[in-house]
Order: C-alpha cells, then sequence, then structure tokens
C-alpha cells in the first residue's frame, strides 16, 4: 500500500460475499486483507477457493483505491506548490503597489491644500494597513490550504466520503474554509494546525453546502446592498465612503473588495472603522 497509508475501505457490497464464508473463513479473508494493506504479500491455500475468489475480488478493488488515492495526493502536492509561488508573486506584486504609493505621497501633497492633505494621508495609511494586512495573510492560506490537501488525508477522505464530495469539491471547501476564516482573523484562535484541522471538521459538518455564486458576482449595487444590510447603525456617510473605497476598479476589471481572497462585509466595516480611528488619533 501507499506510503503513509494506514487505511482501506471495507464497502457494504462485499457483506453478501462474507456471507458465503463460515465465521472461520471470514476471519481468515480479514487477516488476509490486512496482510495485503501492510504490503505482506500473504497467500491462501489452494483448496480454499471459494475464499481465493472472495480475496482476489476485493484486493482488486484495494488496488483500484489506492490508484485513486496516489492520483490524489499527488494533485494536491502540486496545487500546494502552486499556491506558495502564487503567495510569492502576490507578496511581491502588493509591495510593489504600496513602494509605488510611498513614492508618490510628496507629489500629492503639494497638490491639496491642509484639508485635503489630512484625507490623503488618513486613505494612504488605511490603504496601506489593508495592504500590509492581506500580504501576510496570503502566506498563511497558503501554508494551511497545503497542510489540509496534503498532511490530514485520512481525514480528508473520511470527510469527503462522508458528505458524498468529490476531490475538487472538498477543495473548494477547503480553500473556502480557509480563506474566510484567514480574512476574518479566526486563524488565531487555533492552537497548532491539528486544530484547525478539527476546526475544518466542525465547519464543514455546518455548511457542507458548495457555494454556487459568490462575492465575486455582484455588481456596485449588489455590493451597496450588501453594506446597507451588514453594517448596521453605521453612519450613510462612513457607508458611503466605504463603497467608494472598495468599488474602485483594479487593473484586473474587478472591483477592490473583489481582489481579496474572502469578503465579510460586516468584518471588513468594523476594521475599516478601527482603522481610520486608529490612524485618525495617530495624526
Amino acid at each position: 500500500m501507499a506510503e503513509n497509508k494506514n487505511s482501506f475501505i471495507i464497502y457494504t457490497d462485499w457483506k453478501q460475499d462474507f456471507e458465503f464464508l463460515t465465521d472461520e473463513e471470514a476471519g481468515k479473508l480479514i487477516k488476509h486483507l490486512l496482510r495485503f494493506a501492510s504490503d505482506e504479500n500473504p497467500t491462501i491455500e489452494n483448496e480454499d477457493r471459494l475464499l481465493q475468489f472472495a480475496a482476489q475480488k476485493m484486493k482488486a478493488v484495494m488496488k483500484k483505491d489506492l490508484k485513486k488515492y496516489e492520483a490524489v495526493i499527488q494533485k494536491r502536492s502540486e496545487a500546494g506548490k502552486k499556491g506558495g509561488v502564487n503567495s510569492g508573486k502576490s507578496r511581491t506584486s502588493k509591495q510593489d503597489e504600496a513602494n509605488k504609493a510611498n513614492a508618490s505621497t510628496p507629489k500629492q501633497n503639494e497638490r491639496v491644500n491642509d484639508n485635503v492633505n489630512d484625507n490623503v494621508i488618513l486613505l494612504k495609511k488605511e490603504t496601506k494597513y489593508v495592504v500590509d494586512d492581506e500580504a501576510e495573510n496570503v502566506e498563511k492560506i497558503s501554508e494551511f490550504k497545503n497542510f489540509l490537501k496534503t498532511e490530514k488525508q485520512i481525514q480528508m477522505d473520511r470527510l469527503r466520503m462522508a458528505h458524498k464530495l468529490t476531490d475538487e469539491e472538498l477543495d473548494l471547501k477547503i480553500d473556502e474554509f480557509v480563506e474566510k476564516k484567514v480574512s476574518w482573523g479566526d486563524d488565531e484562535k487555533w492552537h497548532n494546525t491539528n486544530d484547525m484541522a478539527k476546526n475544518f471538521e466542525f465547519w464543514l459538518n455546518k455548511y457542507p453546502k458548495i457555494q454556487i455564486s459568490s462575492f465575486k458576482d455582484w455588481d456596485k449595487k449588489q455590493f451597496f446592498e450588501n453594506i446597507n444590510t451588514s453594517s448596521g447603525t453605521v453612519s450613510k456617510e462612513v457607508k458611503q465612503d466605504f463603497f467608494n473605497h472598495y468599488s474602485q476598479p483594479t487593473p484586473s476589471g474587478e472591483m477592490l473588495f473583489q481582489s481579496f481572497n474572502a469578503w465579510d462585509t460586516k468584518t471588513r466595516m468594523k476594521k475599516w472603522i478601527n482603522s481610520q480611528n486608529k490612524f485618525a488619533n495617530v495624526s
């Protein structure tokens, strides 16, 4: 069997095969399968033809499952490597943007009056806060995804079967979980990566459905409506400023808020208000 794989699936379809066997023969068959799974190359005596037939049938299924398992491992390993490369590119790109913003500040300040200066500085600081926050999160997101997809195979296989998900659907749920939790700061509550894996299982039991649409599909009207329904007693002026900032178009054509890995308007609004208060006090 595969390295570090210490389990295999017993199918309920095999029940009929076991019914034809005596309890002694059934015990021999189970021991034979366990030895086969442990790479011990077991054999069955020639006179036990019924036992041989059942064993060969079940081992063929186990071999097929093993090939599928190895293919999944390979695919997830490659996905993890790509995630690491992309996160590096993303951090470099965001740092370049931050450097350009810093370099352009003196020229901006020369063209505006004192009142506008305050607003520009505040916006610049808030933007830098968001960029730094996201750059730090990108690396964590990549590491957490890779851990769940490559280091917790037995747990992920069990969850995939329990929720009747395909490999691709399980990967999507892992991505959704990690991106949301890190973006919202919930990852700070995890003691270690194993604690994260437990949290993922609890979360998946609560939210097993695949998201059909997301914030990346919203238009400006939907985004503004979401702000109104998510912001409670926040003033209209703050809501409008928030909307104006995060609805700005990016070079890729999407709005700024859609460039984030995950988005929750209520949580982001709190960060927006806190950052404005924080930098207002500094100024």
